[in-house]
């Protein structure tokens, strides 16, 4: 029986040492910017940055990582890296996730008030949010250097327009699966999805009083044709949308794709 008991308690621990660890939880933020003044010409009343950070701000202040979104996400979308023994060890580093204009928790055209509701909303573009993010940085968190922006897609284009407009701010910056400007392919990869989109009438030009369902199962196919080519073979049908895919959807083509990635 005590053989049987040890061999049990040995089993347990090796389990537990090999079971899959949560993800590391951060914690959420805003930055509110008072007359952000935007690329585009317009000046936003308030502007919000949502973020969230993990770890702490050691008292040199020189371990922090900056981590801006990629398309369509939210500061947990680095999570897989965070955590004891991974790339990012929140014990070691301040991890700081920002979120893009239009994502649906940054300010958006669908948590904007009048004017700039919905289809008002104005254009944004990537050096739009790194203008905001460093403001965050070094207004909210008074920081003024970081050791790597460490970027995904359109967080490897903030990454890129990060070392042009303020070349010393980082050591180094990491961009994956993004590039410096956006090429045709990119272009019409993604209009053809705002075009899925904004062509059911009940867009109503992005002053819907419901989702646009049928839009959204265009938009989902399109998008899938690009990302999910296994699903497409296999026969799998896209599930439907949840509602803050539903509402980023709306909000990233109300503002507008190319106009957002355009960098110099």
């Amino acid at each position: 029986m005590k053989k049987l008991i040890c061999l049990l308690v040995i089993c347990t621990t090796l389990w537990a040492q090999d079971a899959p660890k949560k993800p590391e939880a951060g914690e959420r933020h805003e930055f509110v910017i008072s007359n952000f003044h935007t690329e585009s010409g317009v000046t936003l009343p308030t502007a919000r940055i949502e973020y969230g950070t993990y770890g702490h701000l050691n008292a040199a202040r020189d371990n922090v990582v900056l981590l801006p979104s990629h398309y369509m996400a939210d500061f947990h979308g680095y999570e897989w890296l965070i955590g004891p023994g991974h790339a990012l060890d929140p014990s070691q580093l301040f991890l700081v996730a920002t979120e893009l204009f239009g994502n649906g928790h940054s300010s958006s055209p669908s948590n904007t008030p009048e004017p700039f509701h919905g289809p008002r909303f104005p254009v944004t573009t990537i050096r739009d949010n790194v203008e905001a993010v460093h403001r965050l940085l070094t207004e909210e968190l008074k920081i003024t250097h970081v050791r790597a922006i460490i970027g995904f897609s359109m967080g490897a284009q903030q990454a890129f327009q990060w070392a042009v407009s303020y070349p010393t701010f980082a050591d180094r910056i990491v961009a994956t699966a993004g590039t410096a400007k956006t090429y045709p392919h990119g272009y019409v990869r993604l209009e053809g999805q705002i075009a899925a989109l904004t062509a059911d009438a009940a867009f109503k030009d992005g002053d819907y009083n419901t989702p646009p369902t049928k839009g959204l199962e265009a938009f989902g196919r399109r998008g899938c044709s690009h990302k999910s080519g296994g699903a497409r073979s296999s026969g799998a049908r896209p599930r439907s949308p949840a509602p803050r895919l539903i509402r980023c959807c709306m909000n990233f083509a109300l503002t507008s794709f190319p106009a957002r990635m355009r960098m110099i």
